[in-house]
């Protein structure tokens, strides 16, 4: 009705009963009779077709009142046609509609924008875990009854460090990878006016080590078979994970194992390399924590730390000559990434450093130690980079990679196993 009355404003209009009278530019909004001979005036009603249809054609004072680009600015305030297709539909919508903010635009196409339906599709029904930009809750679809996991981001403080490109690769790479049975698929992504919401798969068992505490021999060959699996798929596929932990390995209803949390990964085709100091410390691959240029296969030296704790419950040290290779506790990151910035920035002499692995992995069966240094090599070149690696060690030689892809190896029936033997 605002709208309406500021265009009857413009127009030169007055409202008689139910219908607009609007006059030329020369009346100017003085005569108002009917039988008035040296005016003209026309009835519209004020319907959003005869309303468009009125200002497709205004008087040559209406053009002069108005610039060209606010007559059409007008004009774009009522929505196009439902029978618009294309593959840019969604944008072109959206930009007929009232201004869009800044703050939504910059998140155009990638995000739709939802400030309704979509927001209240689902009910909030407890608190998963928090990120950098913010946190993630376990939500019920109400007609469906069916429960997901929401992602709920800062747009502010993604904008504040630059982050819009690697967040537009987080949910590219998840929503093309997540079909793998071992990384959680991303559903659907919207925006409203100061949030991201990224809906996933819901994993009910949570974390890794929140779901398992103790892991024997078998369960260990399993997990590192899946996660290998995973990595595989992703590198084959061009894409660099760079956060590998259990913090983002989650455990689903059988105990299988899905990767989750892409935010810090990034295109990266096979044979190339990047500098971008990113990743949680304890798990970083020497070349990272150098600063030198690296590859896909910082992955697998993550998938090492992943074992060696499973194995042992304590994380490997790197040594250079006598000083620990550390980054520190914390997860190391550069926003906006151009990526040569190091706390270390040390060129990586494989003869110079070590891997010292805990007192406990002494007392593992030959397989297993052999696979925690088959991966923890500290020149990348000689470290298991692939599944094909993998099948080649002890710990897989009668291992069929291709059942524990399909899930017909049963993680928990050693669980339960486990368990029973301490009673």
């Amino acid at each position: 009705f605002e709208f309406c009355t500021y265009l009857m404003g413009n127009l030169g209009c007055r409202i008689h009963g139910n219908s607009p009278v609007v006059y030329s530019a020369s009346c100017n909004g003085v005569c108002e009779t009917d039988n008035c001979h040296n005016h003209t005036k026309r009835s519209k009603s004020l319907t959003q077709n005869g309303l468009y249809k009125f200002c497709s054609s205004p008087s040559l004072a209406f053009r002069n009142r108005l610039s060209s680009r606010s007559y059409n600015n007008i004009l774009s305030t009522f929505p196009r046609s439902d029978s618009t297709k294309s593959n840019t539909q969604d944008l072109i919508l959206s930009k007929s509609s009232w201004p869009i903010a800044q703050r939504e635009h910059l998140f155009l196409p990638h995000f739709k924008i939802h400030r309704g339906p979509e927001d209240q599709k689902y009910i909030t029904s407890r608190y998963l875990a928090s990120g950098g930009y913010g946190k993630v809750y376990s939500v019920v679809e109400k007609d469906t009854c069916k429960e997901y996991a929401l992602k709920v981001l800062s747009k502010s403080q993604i904008i504040k460090d630059n982050e819009l490109k690697q967040l537009r690769d987080e949910v590219d790479i998840q929503s093309r990878c997540g079909h793998h049975p071992f990384i959680v698929e991303c559903l659907s992504y919207w925006q409203n006016r100061n949030n991201i919401y990224i809906l996933c798969e819901f994993v009910p068992r949570g974390e890794l080590f929140d779901a398992v505490t103790t892991f024997c021999y078998n369960l260990v060959q399993i997990y590192v078979a899946e996660i290998g699996l995973a990595l595989d798929f992703l590198h084959n596929a061009g894409v660099i994970y760079r956060d590998l932990k259990p913090d983002n390995i989650l455990v689903d209803a059988d105990y299988h194992i899905k990767l989750t949390d892409f935010g810090l990964s990034a295109w990266l085709k096979i044979g190339e390399r990047t500098r971008t100091m990113c990743g949680t410390a304890k798990y970083m691959a020497p070349e990272i924590l150098c600063a030198q240029p690296y590859g896909h296969s910082v992955d697998w030296w993550s998938l090492g730390v992943v074992a060696c704790l499973m194995l042992t419950d304590k994380y490997p040290i790197v040594q250079r000559g006598n000083t620990p290779l550390s980054a520190g506790n914390g997860v190391c990151h550069v926003p906006g990434c151009g990526g040569n910035k190091s706390p270390v920035d040390v060129p990586l002499d494989e003869e110079e450093m070590r891997v010292n692995l805990p007192k406990e992995a002494e007392d593992l069966v030959i397989p297993a130690k052999d696979l925690l240094q088959r991966l923890l090599v500290v020149n990348p070149q000689k470290r298991i980079r692939s599944v094909l690696g993998l099948e080649r060690i002890a710990m897989y030689m009668a291992f069929s990679f291709e059942d524990c892809k399909l899930k017909k190896m049963k993680p928990s029936s050693f669980i339960y196993k486990h368990r029973e033997s301490f009673h």
